[in-house]
C-alpha cells in the first residue's frame, strides 16, 4: 500500500505542487507527494511521514479524498521494478491546503507549484488525468473516490475506472 499527498498553496485551490520525480519509479513524471506505508503505519501517517521527507514541510491537515487500485501485465514491455514485474498496490489520495512554508528540492523529488487550470498531464502518469482532476474540485457530498487502473505498458491503459461509493451500489444493480 501507497499514500500520495496533493497540496494547494491556499483555499482558492488555483495552484497544485506536484514534485518531479528525480529516481526510482516513475522518474522523470510529474507527481503527487509520496511512497510506500512502513509496517505498522495508517495510510494518514504515511502521508504526512513521505511528504515532509520529501518536501522538508509538515503536511498540517490531511483530508482523504480517494482510493486508487493499480495493477499490471508482466510484460517484458510493461511497467516493471528492478526485481521484475510491478505488484499490484492501493493508493491513499490526501489534500493538504496551505503549507507553513515553501517546499524545497530533495534527493527523490524537485517541487513545482502548477495553475490548476495546466497542471503536466502529459508528464504525468496516463492514470493522474482521471483522478488528480477530482481531487482538484473541492469535496463534494459523494466523499472520496475509488479508481481502479490496470495497465498495460507506461503508455497503455488496459482499463481504468473512477466512481464514487454510492455510484458503485448503482453500477452493480
Amino acid at each position: 500500500e501507497a499514500s500520495v499527498v496533493l497540496a494547494f498553496r491556499d483555499a482558492s485551490r488555483s495552484e497544485l505542487l506536484l514534485g518531479l520525480k528525480k529516481r526510482g519509479f516513475g522518474q522523470g513524471k510529474w507527481t503527487a507527494y509520496g511512497g510506500k506505508l512502513e509496517k505498522g503505519e495508517s495510510a494518514h501517517d504515511c502521508a504526512r511521514r513521505e511528504f515532509l521527507e520529501e518536501t522538508t514541510v509538515e503536511a498540517e491537515a490531511l483530508t482523504l479524498r480517494g482510493i486508487v487500485d493499480y495493477s499490471f501485465e508482466d510484460r517484458e514491455d510493461g511497467i516493471r521494478t528492478k526485481s521484475g514485474p510491478t505488484p499490484s498496490f492501493t493508493m491513499h489520495v490526501f489534500e493538504c491546503v496551505g503549507l507553513s512554508q515553501e517546499p524545497v528540492e530533495t534527493e527523490e523529488m524537485a517541487p513545482q507549484w502548477f495553475p490548476t487550470d495546466a497542471l503536466p498531464f502529459d508528464r504525468m502518469w496516463l492514470d493522474g488525468q482521471d483522478w488528480v482532476p477530482r481531487v482538484v474540485r473541492p469535496m463534494d457530498d459523494r466523499g472520496a473516490f475509488r479508481a481502479k487502473f490496470h495497465y498495460c505498458t507506461e503508455t497503455q491503459l488496459a482499463s481504468s475506472d473512477v466512481f464514487y461509493e454510492g455510484d458503485a451500489v448503482d453500477r452493480e444493480s
